[in-house]
């Protein structure tokens, strides 16, 4: 009898837990229990960059070459608004969410969406084939789909609540639909809620685009 599970599994470890040893960072102060999430409650990270001059970056290295892949994200502007997610630091794969206009611009082997939640907050998306294994998130002073390079002060910057690394490509509104971005700590996890579900019969894990039928 196939196996059936609702959601779609976060690969990303400690999804919630920025200063957490599981993700590194550099030039990049992490403060947790900042700005309220969507969800009401104090648990969200300030990502400040310090007054290093360089690139501001929190990632894992936790993806698989060749393997078509979706980042995701819930962030919400502070004095700085521009998130990118990116393979490795490369212009070609790396998109820029602006987290004030609710727009993005993507490079050349990037896809992207972004889904308001309210009160400021961006459910955000890229899809991209890995050359790389590092999923990183820039801090960004442009709207560039590019690498800024500049110095912060260590104070100001933007708030994220949770990331997510998904097996496939996904558009953020797929994304919420399927339950949103699970909560990890040490192993993958999916959600218990979705419109979409999975079946595995103990070879093949493949995703239903229909309502579950539990």
């Amino acid at each position: 009898k196939p196996i059936l599970r609702r959601g779609l599994l976060n690969r990303r470890t400690y999804s919630q837990d920025f200063s957490n040893a599981a993700w590194t960072n550099a030039n990049l102060n992490v403060t947790l229990g900042q700005a309220s999430s969507p969800y009401g409650t104090n648990d969200s990270a300030l990502l400040a960059p310090t007054a290093v001059s360089g690139s501001h970056v929190l990632y894992q290295n936790d993806v698989t070459i060749s393997q078509n892949v979706t980042m995701a994200f819930i962030a919400k502007a502070g004095v700085l608004q521009f998130l990118s997610p990116s393979n490795a630091g490369v212009g070609v794969l790396t998109s820029t969410f602006d987290l004030v206009s609710g727009t993005s611009a993507n490079g050349a082997s990037t896809t992207s969406s972004m889904v308001s939640l309210g009160g400021g907050w961006w459910l955000g998306a890229m899809s991209f084939t890995a050359a790389y294994t590092s999923a990183s998130f820039y801090i960004n002073n442009s709207s560039s789909a590019s690498i800024a390079f500049f110095a912060g002060n260590g104070t100001d910057g933007l708030y994220m609540y949770r990331a997510g690394l998904f097996d496939g490509t996904y558009t953020a509104q797929q994304i919420i639909d399927a339950g949103g971005i699970p909560l990890t700590t040490t192993a993958a996890a999916s959600s218990t809620t979705g419109k979409y579900w999975w079946q595995f019969d103990g070879s093949n894990d493949s995703l239903n685009l229909s309502s579950p039928p539990i």
